[in-house]
């Protein structure tokens, strides 16, 4: 959202601290206290910071988790499920939005274990006679975890942007003199940005 800047000059009394800028002369300005302009900040977080931190925690595990499967299963496993579950929401974390962070792992995790159950369970049954369906409803569950973890990667550089934004909103107000045609007017300039 662009800033949007209101000026208001009032009269208002005489004090010997006030700023002196001159309306009418280009050679006088108004005070260099204005708002500054959002994304200007040196602590501004980085989007594509976030968003590579996503994708190195999420596609790290999955690698060492996919390599480290056939020595052992349940190492692999893990990996795999706390790359996809926890590190695609390390953008959000980077941005401070812990409950974000929290809440899509946890959905993420619950999905990949409850899945992972499901294929096994389904498998089983499917050797038994017994059919597959319950294999196919855990790779849908799989389905969603992916999806949900490709959802948070995109969205880190929004994540990173509401935080950079949140706050902003200002409000600053400025005694300024004017004079034209001999006559001196004393106010206050007010720049308002949200």
């Amino acid at each position: 959202m662009r800033p949007i800047i209101v000026a208001l000059i009032t009269t208002v009394a005489t004090s010997p601290n006030l700023t002196h800028a001159q309306v009418d002369e280009p050679h006088l300005s108004l005070p260099a206290s204005r708002p500054e302009a959002p994304g200007s900040s040196l602590d501004d977080l980085s989007p594509g910071f976030a968003v590579a931190l996503s994708l190195f925690s999420t596609l790290m595990p999955v690698a060492i988790g996919t390599g480290v499967m056939t020595r052992s299963p349940i190492a692999g496993m893990s990996l795999l499920g706390l790359g996809l579950g926890v590190g695609p929401s390390a953008g959000h974390l980077y941005a401070g939005e812990l409950g974000h962070f929290f809440l899509l792992s946890g959905i993420r995790l619950a999905l990949a274990a409850s899945g992972t159950l499901m294929v096994l369970f389904g498998v089983a049954a499917a050797f038994s006679g017994e059919g597959g369906g319950l294999a196919i409803g855990g790779v849908t569950l799989g389905v969603i975890a992916v999806g949900l973890a490709v959802y948070d990667c995109v969205d880190a550089p929004n994540a990173v942007h509401r935080a950079n934004t949140k706050g902003r909103s200002s409000l600053v107000v400025t005694p300024t003199v004017a004079a034209a045609h001999g006559v001196t007017q004393y106010g206050v300039s007010a720049a308002m940005r949200f």
